[in-house]
């Protein structure tokens, strides 16, 4: 069990190297992603009952699945094209100039 620990310190042992600045870069970056990716979890929150609403009287739970599979679909595809858009654009014009299309 000792030899284990030992080879788990060794392999993050680079960890200990990071200076103060990388490790507030790295929690600013998490808590970035972590804000940005709690609009996805609100929306398998509110699936179901605005789904519910907007469909119209007593849809199934396939039908719910089925458009809110395809809602799901166009938003991970709008986030994958415009970084993939905006990244181009960026490293071109760079990024402050990319970010004024966003607004």
């Amino acid at each position: 069990m000792r030899a284990m620990g030992g080879a788990a310190a060794g392999q993050l042992g680079f960890v200990r190297g990071f200076t103060r600045y990388q490790w507030l870069v790295f929690f600013v970056v998490w808590a970035g992603w972590s804000l940005d990716a709690t609009d996805f979890g609100l929306f398998s929150l509110v699936l179901r009952p605005a789904l519910t609403e907007l469909l119209g009287g007593q849809p199934t739970i396939a039908e719910i699945g089925r458009v809110g599979g395809l809602l799901s679909t166009i938003g991970l595809l709008g986030w994958a094209f415009g970084g993939f858009l905006f990244g181009i654009m960026a490293g071109r014009w760079g990024a402050s100039s990319a970010a004024r299309f966003t607004r």
